[in-house]
């Protein structure tokens, strides 16, 4: 059967309506559709409680069918999660990630990197990839850490520095990946990643990348005790450019798993393989303005406040797995 596409609708013909006068809409709609905007996601248990479920295009179910090719992957990932919520969150994770719907997804609402079991311990040597604006690193510090924060952008990297020169934490200007190498890396919002047509973009900045081995002898610190990746799709590359480390000393692991749609068994399986006695756990966080306060910015915050909604956006990001 072929799909046929209708033309939208003409332009006086849209209704325009405050979110909060949702209700007063009749006949009401059973699907609200958003596109580009997470903001809109923080609505989603009021609406679901309207009867209206909200619907996430931008990925457009994309990763269905890495899924049905990867059966036996999953089912590989989903046997080693060690309770019974990792298990239900990654199900849940897969069904939202193929639905679109954000109410499929189950959130966790405690803070994110720090899982009972998985928990960074005063006294850690700690890796951070991704440090942004040293929003987490800070976080680890305070838990007692000996913190390294890596952050590949050159502005990211001077505001995380300053921070890290306040509170006593290292932050390097370098991305993590799976040896030592300049690369061509796109800016875009608040991230930094590469990208296959990098060149040819007009925002491309040069940086350099290091392996977590290549750092660990560099520095020659004695061991690693936890890993943090948050870093665009490059979580895989820096695993393997730290192998060495992971099988001599077995760090904790909270590893990014959303970037790309085969993260959520290609990570797993590459510790599994260099460590089979990784255990491991898995949860999805809402974004959040404790966590990622740059992320929403003032028109973000004023706008959540004005709904009374709280400062969370429940979305696609922030999946995490842990290994111990």
């Amino acid at each position: 059967m072929r799909t046929k596409i209708l033309p939208p609708p003409p332009r006086e013909n849209l209704q325009i309506f405050n979110i909060n006068k949702i209700a007063e809409v009749f006949p009401r709609p059973k699907y609200l559709f958003i596109f580009s905007d997470p903001k809109a996601c923080a609505f989603v248990d009021r609406l679901k409680s309207l009867g209206i479920e909200l619907i996430e295009l931008a990925r457009g179910g994309g990763n269905s069918s890495c899924y049905l090719d990867h059966m036996s992957d999953l089912y590989e990932v989903y046997n080693s999660l060690i309770d019974e919520e990792s298990r239900r969150v990654f199900l849940a994770f897969l069904l939202g990630n193929s639905s679109t719907r954000i109410s499929d997804y189950i959130f966790d609402p405690m803070p994110q990197y720090f899982l009972h079991g998985f928990m960074p311990q005063a006294g850690d040597i700690l890796i951070d990839g991704g440090a942004f604006d040293g929003s987490s690193a800070s976080k680890f510090k305070k838990y007692g850490c000996d913190v390294y924060a890596f952050e590949l952008d050159k502005l990211n990297f001077e505001n995380a520095k300053s921070r890290g020169d306040r509170e006593g934490f290292v932050v390097e200007n370098f991305g993590l990946g799976e040896h030592s190498q300049q690369i061509d890396y796109v800016v875009s919002g608040m991230s930094s990643h590469t990208s296959s047509n990098v060149a040819t973009t007009k925002n491309k900045q040069v940086g350099n990348l290091i392996s977590i081995d290549e750092y660990v002898e560099s520095k020659n610190l004695p061991r690693i005790d936890f890993i943090k990746l948050d870093i665009e799709g490059s979580e895989l590359d820096t695993l393997k450019g730290g192998a060495i480390s992971i099988a001599k000393w077995k760090p904790r692991l909270a590893i990014s798993a959303y970037h790309k749609s085969e993260d959520v068994y290609t990570l797993a399986q590459f510790l599994k393989s260099i460590r089979p006695d990784y255990e491991f756990a898995f949860r999805h966080y809402p974004t959040s303005f404790d966590n990622e306060p740059a992320m929403f910015g003032a028109n973000a915050k004023e706008f959540l406040e004005s709904h009374n909604l709280p400062l969370k956006i429940p979305y696609v990001w922030e999946a995490v797995l842990y290994a111990s």
